[in-house]
């Protein structure tokens, strides 16, 4: 229960901040502006023929967009006994997904 405790904590820190890696890329948490880039995303990796293999699973969590951010959003903010609170962050560069 401590390292729920503190992931929390640490959740709720990087909800709050950028997190940087250098000058040229950053983590960030999906907000509603990256919708088209996430579309464009899911539809150049939707050619792959193995779609199942592809990580990580979550960026296809959901039918569509507003479906994925919901699931994302709970998954930082509920906790159970069996999952602990988990946080998918996009790596941006130049105010792109990669």
């Amino acid at each position: 229960m401590i390292y729920a405790k503190r992931l929390s904590k640490i959740t709720k820190i990087l909800d709050q901040f950028t997190l940087t890696l250098n000058l040229m890329l950053e983590l960030i948490i999906p907000n509603y502006s990256h919708k088209d880039q996430w579309e464009e995303l899911i539809a150049e990796w939707s050619l792959m023929e193995d779609i199942n293999n592809v990580s990580p699973r979550a960026l296809f969590a959901g039918d569509d967009f507003d479906s994925f951010f919901n699931i994302t959003e709970t998954n930082r903010t509920i906790v159970s006994k069996w999952t602990p609170p988990s946080t998918l962050f996009f790596i941006m560069q130049d105010d792109r997904i990669l």
